[in-house]
């Protein structure tokens, strides 16, 4: 297993608790294997049985406790990796911002030496002019 050896992750990402009682939205602070460490507002407390959703994640388990706040879910089964990396996925697919990556033309007059250094760049194929001749 990814974790069972090993530290929690540290991540700062949304899920839900469900019991019996209703849904918990809630901020997944730590995950491994068998453990996540929960933060949200006005949490069961007690040794509640819970369900852990993150996407496709549901994860079976009880609080081992809880002050209302925060509180730590201990899975039933230890979690397998790619489950367990599938719901860390911090942006799926789908939800990709596209990345505009451009240099931005030339707005101003460009003096003789800038134009020289441009031209030199130009003829060592370091600069790539489409559309013409930005001198």
């Amino acid at each position: 297993m990814l974790n069972s050896d090993s530290a929690a992750m540290h991540v700062l990402l949304n899920a839900e608790l469900v019991t019996t009682s209703g849904r918990f939205p809630v901020t997944l602070r730590e995950i491994c294997a068998r453990t996540a460490l929960v933060s949200g507002h006005a949490l069961p407390e007690g040794e509640a049985r819970v369900v852990l959703e993150r996407g496709p994640l549901r994860a079976f388990g009880h609080l081992t406790w809880s002050d209302g706040e925060h509180a730590e879910v201990r899975f039933e089964d230890e979690l397998e990796d790619e489950a367990l990396m599938h719901a860390l996925r911090f942006v799926t697919p789908a939800h990709k911002i596209p990345v505009r990556c451009y240099r931005p033309g030339f707005h101003a007059d460009l003096t003789p030496y800038e134009r020289h250094v441009l031209n030199q760049m130009r003829e060592r194929g370091e600069l790539a002019v489409p559309g013409g001749d930005p001198c």
